[in-house]
Formats: structure tokens, C-alpha cells, sequence
């Protein structure tokens, strides 16, 4: 249960691992925003994780915003407010 907000706790993610410390944690957290952002630029969205709270958020210029649990909802929220499927792995983006 978190302490700050009477959540319980969200379940680690692959990538934390070797995340010893809550601050190695949150350190984890927001490089994966970052790189997630990254991604997400391209389709004019982004990826909200402010490293502490049990929710992240990704939302477009419109300001429509989808509140996500776990890091493996961002693809169906992000293609949800894309409107059609985005693939993290196109390779247009990265050349």
C-alpha cells in the first residue's frame, strides 16, 4: 500500500529490473517515458509518468488524455486516441 496515496502498489515492470532503490525506480520510470516520447512524438501524443503515482497518462493535442495501470496498455491507448494502430517498431522513424 503506498503510504502517499493509499493505493495499493503497481507491479514492477520487466525494465525495472536491477532497480535496486525507489530512486533507481524512479529514475527507471521516467527514462522510459522519455523513450517512449520519443516514439509517440511521431504521432502527435504523448506519454505522462511522473515516476511516483500508480497511473500514467497518454493523450493528444486535442486534449482527449487515457488514464493507463500498466505500461503494456500505452499501444492500445495510443492507438486509440491515434485512431489506428501504431507500431513502436516502424522503421520511417528511425532512419
Amino acid at each position: 500500500m503506498c503510504a502517499n496515496c493509499g493505493f495499493p502498489e503497481t507491479l514492477g515492470y520487466w525494465s525495472d529490473a536491477g532497480s535496486i532503490t525507489a530512486n533507481d525506480r524512479i529514475r527507471s520510470r521516467i527514462i522510459r517515458a522519455k523513450k517512449i516520447n520519443d516514439i509517440l512524438i511521431n504521432y502527435n501524443l504523448r506519454f505522462s509518468d511522473d515516476g511516483t503515482s500508480q497511473y500514467c497518462q497518454v493523450s493528444n493535442l486535442l486534449g482527449e488524455v487515457k488514464v493507463i495501470t500498466q505500461i503494456d496498455e500505452v499501444w492500445e491507448a495510443a492507438a486509440s486516441l491515434y485512431g489506428r494502430p501504431i507500431d513502436p517498431l516502424e522503421k520511417n522513424f528511425f532512419a
